[in-house]
């Protein structure tokens, strides 16, 4: 059985590059997941492919089906969907019970969309605690609308993924929610090296387009599923 690679905390893109490569390869050689990290479907790659070309269109006119993708409900056979945090019940009432606050969530995730990059993290992070003020938004909501908006330089903070990132960055799991502290695990992550690369500096299209959700991706790196050894935690990816 393959060694589960550690977080990308140092090196360049090309090391970054052949770390997601042996994420990839672990989580296809675990019998026990369905998943994998770069393949076009049931993996990162394809759920973050799909749910960031869903979060930019008109909520307004989703079916329920869309809601709960969005959401990352498990429903019938698409269990990808949940890759970057399944959300509880409670939180698609939470977004869409109201047609007021899915309109101020809505506003508040695509407001950082055409954001520059010199104006990250706070723009981020100002939407992050828009979403959150409104009652039953947790942290695993109001990342996971984030992420999937700008895959490129948010990461998802869920109850799978809070623990080592919290480990790997040395901040406190148990106020990495608190905006403050998300903003500081974003500066960690925008610090690496392999971060900062240049996209003008890759070659194939495929790391290109890894490039674009290189954020999202820490996720497949972090996420402690249900059968993995080594346990830091015992929270479901919520």
């Amino acid at each position: 059985m393959l060694k589960r690679p550690g977080f990308p905390t140092l090196g360049g893109w090309h090391k970054y590059w052949r770390a997601l490569q042996h994420c990839d390869d672990w989580w296809k050689d675990n019998k026990s997941s369905r998943f994998s990290v770069l393949a076009p479907d049931w993996s990162w790659r394809g759920v973050i492919t799909k749910c960031h070309e869903l979060v930019q269109r008109d909520w307004s006119a989703f079916s329920r089906s869309d809601q709960n993708r969005l959401l990352g409900f498990i429903q019938d056979d698409e269990e990808d969907w949940a890759l970057l945090g399944r959300m509880r019940p409670p939180s698609h009432q939470a977004v869409f019970g109201s047609d007021v606050t899915r309109d101020a969530i809505e506003t508040a995730v695509k407001a950082i969309l055409p954001a520059e990059d010199s104006d990250f993290p706070m723009v981020a992070i100002t939407a992050y605690q828009e979403v959150r003020q409104h009652r039953d938004i947790s942290q695993g909501v109001a990342s996971r609308l984030l992420t999937l908006a700008r895959p490129d330089r948010v990461v998802s903070l869920n109850g799978g993924s809070v623990g080592r990132l919290a480990m790997y960055t040395g901040l406190t799991s148990a106020t990495l929610d608190q905006a403050n502290n998300y903003k500081k695990l974003l500066q960690f992550i925008y610090r690496r090296p392999w971060f900062q690369t240049p996209i003008t500096d890759l070659q194939s299209d495929l790391e290109k387009e890894i490039w674009s959700m290189r954020a999202a991706l820490l996720d497949s790196f972090v996420y402690r599923p249900k059968w993995a050894p080594g346990a830091y935690g015992s929270k479901k990816h919520s």
